[in-house]
């Protein structure tokens, strides 16, 4: 029983003695807004047979709400890679997208680094390929996309990486 008594005290006493800065971090938030445009280079491969990797750029822009440690909102992003004929007629290559979707980020409560999870789909029109493997159409895509970016000041963050 004094056992028992000791630790409900020490529990007590520990809980209690939780210091007013954590309660402040836990608290909820009002909800704060952002709007970010956003361009970066890209590159890729269409995986076709006697085909290179293309490269060229993507931008965007995203609108988040922030509750407690999260950020949600739509991402719009447009791309277009392309590379041209290398191998002579008809051997270039090239991926145009129109995509949008919702963007899912961590706030950090401590450091710079906000990791993000999107989900998107939308429209691509690609061509590549040589003779009879040559394509060239649109379709419709779905892209998945994980990246981390850095906060360098308060209305700048650096895209540290993006994987789709």
């Amino acid at each position: 029983m004094r056992a028992c008594g000791l630790m409900l005290g020490l529990a007590f006493t520990a809980l209690s003695s939780i210091p007013a800065w954590t309660q402040a971090v836990t608290a909820p938030q009002p909800a704060k807004s952002q709007w970010a445009i956003y361009a970066e280079g890209s590159g890729g491969s269409l995986h076709f047979p006697d085909t290179h990797n293309i490269y060229g750029s993507t931008f965007g822009l995203y609108h988040t709400k922030t509750v407690d440690h999260v950020t949600i909102g739509p991402d719009f992003r447009g791309s277009y890679l392309e590379r041209g004929a290398s191998l002579g007629p008809f051997t270039d290559q090239a991926l145009a997208t129109g995509l949008v979707g919702v963007r899912v980020a961590a706030t950090p409560m401590r450091g710079h680094f906000m990791p993000y999870a999107e989900g998107m789909f939308g429209i691509a029109y690609w061509r590549g390929g040589v003779n009879v493997t040559r394509q060239d159409g649109s379709h419709f895509m779905l892209q998945v996309v994980a990246g981390m970016d850095y906060k360098i000041a308060r209305w700048s963050d650096w895209r540290a990486v993006e994987l789709t």
